[in-house]
């Protein structure tokens, strides 16, 4: 797996890190339908990375503590998993759980991307719900800021974590859409929480620029006058396919295979993705376009023969981080479609 040869690349940095499990209690149901995902009143008061609520539950890892030794002191792998749903019901930390409901608990095994290693040696692993109570996909900007609140909050939590703080060192690592929110959480790093000992990045199959349509759609639940726009220029079964997405509980492997071969452009108008209000959410998404340079060692890599995400998108990030100094790898690889360039 490349992900996995990639991050033993920052071993030399991280030196050896587990999921933190004091003990083993809850199966609880679906986010949707679990209080403990509605915030409480008074959230908004609250700073960005407090812990708002916390819980002991039985992971669906079989004997994680006893099996998987965390090390002292204390370092932490972020991994950003790719949710890929506008359902609240995908989030990993309920996949995660044991005897979950979620369906994105059947993909869990295709999508561990470097979890059993990290554990495996040694590693703490944050694996954060990046799309937000709202479930909003490949929104760049949420996303991005809520993985660095969730480190924010990990290291604030020595009873999960002993001895860690602000310093302990930190590596992110995500495939696809666990690329996508990896690589806005770096972008936002200097500026929003640069107090995180933050070392590197290992991202691959990026989605750098997420216009196309399926990607697109998603935005119906993040921004009203996107939804007002793709309201008023859908067909029927726009409408239709739009209120699906609302409220499926589908995740990723479902929403594929239910969407198989359909020209989503037939939904709607033509010149639908001419709105102004389309145009500058497309603008505000594009990974690269506020300016920032990378501040941590990044290792980037794709398949020249991607058949989801376009290469060519990636390497001109890649570049361009690499003219405004950014430490940047990039490593193509040859003749691999998306799905097997993850394995």
């Amino acid at each position: 797996m490349r992900f996995s040869r990639s991050l033993a690349v920052f071993s030399a940095l991280l030196t050896s890190a587990a999921l933190a499990a004091p003990s083993y209690r809850l199966s609880p149901g679906l986010p949707s339908e679990d209080p403990f995902y509605k915030p409480p009143f008074g959230w908004c008061a609250r700073k960005n990375g407090a812990i708002l609520r916390t819980r002991q539950v039985t992971p669906s890892k079989e004997n994680v503590k006893a099996a998987y030794q965390p090390q002292s002191p204390a370092k932490i792998i972020s991994l950003q998993l790719p949710e890929d749903s506008a359902s609240i019901d995908c989030a990993p930390s309920s996949a995660l759980i044991r005897d979950s409901t979620s369906a994105f608990a059947s993909q869990m095994p295709a999508e561990d991307l470097g979890l059993d290693q990290s554990l495996k040696n040694g590693y703490y692993v944050n694996i954060p719900d990046h799309e937000g109570s709202r479930a909003l996909v490949f929104i760049g900007p949420a996303e991005g800021h809520a993985v660095l609140d969730s480190l924010k909050a990990v290291t604030r939590f020595p009873t999960a974590i002993p001895g860690v703080n602000r310093r302990t060192p930190i590596v992110l690592g995500g495939y696809s859409g666990g690329a996508h929110a990896t690589s806005w959480a770096s972008s936002f790093h200097p500026t929003y929480a640069a107090s995180l000992n933050i070392l590197g990045q290992v991202i691959g199959g990026t989605p750098v620029n997420t216009s196309r349509t399926s990607y697109f759609l998603n935005r119906y639940n993040a921004y009203p006058d996107v939804k007002r726009w793709l309201d008023k220029m859908a067909y029927p079964n726009g409408t239709a396919l739009l209120q699906e997405i609302q409220q499926s509980s589908n995740c990723l492997m479902q929403v594929v295979i239910r969407y198989a071969y359909r020209d989503t452009y037939t939904y709607f108008k033509e010149g639908v993705f001419e709105g102004a209000a389309v145009r500058q959410r497309l603008a505000e998404n594009y990974l690269g376009s506020d300016g920032s340079t990378l501040k941590v060692k990044t290792i980037m890599y794709h398949s020249d023969t991607d058949d989801v995400i376009p290469v060519v998108d990636a390497k001109n990030y890649a570049k361009d981080q690499c003219a405004k100094g950014a430490s940047v790898k990039f490593i193509l690889d040859t003749d691999r479609s998306h799905t097997e360039e993850r394995e």
